[in-house]
Formats: structure tokens, sequence, C-alpha cells
């Protein structure tokens, strides 16, 4: 399944760009999530072969068992495991926007996610347009979970904003 998400954000994209690349935000955005060992790091700087420069970050955590469903553990095929990377291009595209690529492996799970996204500038910040991918393998009942699944999404919308506030107000008070 497709889907696209949006986020504007009250901040110029240079700035969302680090803050999408600070490992400290990661644990802001995940830290109130129910994930064990949870940790963040620094990608390395890499270069592509068109000599483009990306920065990111990774980061793990196991899902805490209590919080599964009793009708989805029957999918779950031991420990659940959580790796989201995500890795943004330091160098703006033509039209000043910039290109980022999101992975998450989830093992014991049947769901796979990847993303790519664009952050562009706007008047009052800058948007981000993240395209998902999203596939889970459950027979008969894969789409439909994660249509209703989608339903929260102005939900994670509001989240994301809430720890982008947070994350920015402690930046400029320092």
């Amino acid at each position: 399944m497709r889907t696209s998400v949006k986020i504007n954000y009250p901040a110029p994209c240079e700035q969302i760009l680090s803050m999408f690349n600070d490992p400290d935000y990661q644990l802001i955005r995940f830290g109130k999530a129910p994930l064990e060992n949870l940790h963040a790091s620094a990608l390395p700087t890499s270069t592509d072969a068109a000599g483009k420069t990306w920065q990111g970050t990774l980061t793990k955590a196991a899902v805490s068992p209590r919080v599964i469903p009793a009708n989805a553990s029957r999918f779950i095929k031991g420990e659940v495991n959580l790796a989201l990377a995500q890795r943004w291009c330091t160098q703006p595209q033509a039209d000043s926007s910039y290109q980022g690529q999101i992975a998450t492996q989830i093992s014991g799970v049947p769901l796979k996610l990847s993303g790519q996204g664009t952050l562009a500038p706007t008047a009052s910040g800058c948007e981000l347009n993240v395209d998902i991918d999203a596939t889970l393998a459950i027979p008969l009942f894969g789409e439909r979970i994660l249509r209703s699944a989608l339903k929260f999404s102005d939900d994670a919308v509001a989240y994301e904003l809430a720890c982008a506030a947070k994350y920015l107000a402690a930046r400029s008070a320092n």
C-alpha cells in the first residue's frame, strides 16, 4: 500500500535537516513509545555516485511485548526489534528542496515500511512530503489493517510537530 504524508514545520529546511540528523531528536520522537533499549546514533556521512553527501541517523529499539494486543501476537514470531534509518542529502536540489530516504526493519513482524521524502521551503518554514510504501503480509487482512492504521496519521503528524516544537524550543533557548 502506498500513502503520502505532509508535515509543515515552522523553521527553514536547513534547521529541520539538522534536527532530523540529530540523535537527540530521535530520542525525543521515540522516547514516549513503549520501547525498550532505545538508542539513536548518527550514521557515517557518505557520498553517492553523483557526488552528493548524505547524513542521517539510526534509531534502534525493542518493542515491549506487553503492548502487543493478544489478537496480533499470533502473527508475531519471537522478539520484535525496530531499526529506523533516515538519510538526507545535504545539498539542495535546483528548487531548493532536499531529498531523503527512510528505511525501517522490524524483525518478528510481517510488516515492511520504506519511504522517500522531500523537504521544501515555504513562506512560513518548510514542508515535508513523505511517500510511504507499506506491506503487511497477513493473508486476507493485511491491507485492511493498514488502511485502519492510516486513520491515525493525523495523530502521528500532530505528535511529530509537538516533538519538533520541543526540540526547536530547546535549541533556541541555548
